[in-house]
């Protein structure tokens, strides 16, 4: 049983990495638009200290921390 699901594992990887070389081939070889990949990246979240609050004001920098 344990054997199945590594095996199982084994091919969803590879199956992923296929389609995401397959994918990064196309947009950026192929069309000749590698900035197109860019849709790709998230939005990083802001960091902890943005949410931070001294006395009900919010604390935007490390200095206020």
């Amino acid at each position: 049983m344990l054997d199945n699901w590594k095996k199982f594992k084994q091919s969803v990887k590879a199956a992923k990495n296929k389609f995401f070389e397959e994918k990064i081939t196309e947009i950026g070889v192929l069309n000749k638009r590698p900035w197109d990949l860019m849709n790709w990246v998230k939005h990083k979240a802001l960091p902890a200290t943005e949410t931070t609050k001294n006395n009900g004001q919010p604390c935007t920098s490390n200095k206020l921390l």
